[in-house]
């Protein structure tokens, strides 16, 4: 069973609700005992608060039915996985970024990966978060736009994605997250693998719509990065890792597209034209189903 696609503003998007904690999706049989973990009841906690027991518990149970299907879908990823709600337009991008960092109308690939959701509910959207380890939760609530390249109101992003939506495909150009990078240490931790997560969320979104999708590598990357004169155009360790390292992991094969285009992101740049790129393969289209398809090592 794949991860379920919802609407969204007129966009197909994707909430996992993960509840992967300690030893609770194994002993999650226990749920409606006294004696249950810490982990287990930590989630009750969470999840149920005032709410009537035996209606929570009831709902509680399906998200743990839910969360083991999910574990399957991360662990073929190499990742032990975590919850995450996909923002398939980022409109408040902009206006959080400086002038010269505006970027070009023909980026309209911009998808977010957020600890976050807004479902509407009586006619406004309220903010939900999504299930974290205590820990985790309190350090992601105290990050600031000074920590993250994007926030939804006062939530920052686990991490984004941009690019172009084309004939050939759904083209990632950049990829990059602050809250695996630079948050505190249980939230590098707790993120481990996000590379893999978003792209795999991203090849949900894009199939839904009959769309494969091709990543950058890190040399065009740097090449990108360096048209705007300040940074050089041999690709950081991290860059490699994160875009090379991520399409060996998951079989992608460097392709060469008959036309090339400019992969700049940002306005004031000078065009920087490429035409290779790392293509998906078929299989991890399917990677939301129940069968073997990918293995790997956790990384992050």
């Amino acid at each position: 069973m794949p991860w379920p696609l919802n609407a969204r503003d007129g966009c197909q998007s994707l909430v996992v609700d993960y509840l992967h904690y300690g030893d609770a999706l194994i002993c999650f049989d226990a749920l409606r005992q006294s004696r249950r973990s810490r982990f287990l009841a930590e989630i009750v906690h969470q999840r149920c608060g005032d709410q009537p027991a035996g209606v929570c518990l009831d709902e509680l149970e399906d998200r743990l039915r839910e969360s083991a299907s999910d574990q399957t879908i991360f662990r073929r990823l190499g990742c032990r996985g975590f919850s995450f709600a996909i923002d398939p337009l980022m409109t408040a991008l902009d206006e959080q970024w400086d002038r010269r960092f505006q970027l070009r109308e023909e980026v309209d690939l911009r998808i977010a990966m957020m600890p976050a959701h807004w479902p509407e509910r009586g006619g406004h959207r309220i903010r939900q978060w999504l299930f974290y380890p205590r820990t985790v939760r309190c350090e992601l609530e105290k990050m600031s736009y000074l920590d993250s390249h994007y926030m939804l109101g006062t939530v920052p992003a686990i991490a984004v994605a941009l690019g172009q939506k084309r004939r050939e495909g759904w083209v990632i150009l950049a990829m990059q997250s602050d809250a695996a990078s630079h948050a505190a240490a249980c939230v590098r931790e707790h993120f481990r693998g996000w590379r893999k997560v978003l792209l795999a969320g991203i090849s949900a979104l894009a199939a839904a719509e009959g769309r494969e999708v091709l990543l950058s590598s890190a040399r065009e990357v740097a090449r990108a990065v360096e048209s705007r004169g300040d940074a050089p155009a041999k690709p950081l360790p991290s860059w490699t890792a994160i875009y090379d390292r991520t399409a060996s992991e998951l079989g992608m094969e460097l392709v060469e597209l008959h036309e090339a285009f400019d992969i700049r992101l940002y306005r004031a740049s000078s065009p920087v034209m490429s035409s290779k790129f790392y293509r998906e393969p078929p299989a991890f289209r399917t990677i939301g189903q129940r069968r073997s398809l990918l293995s790997g090592s956790e990384s992050r």
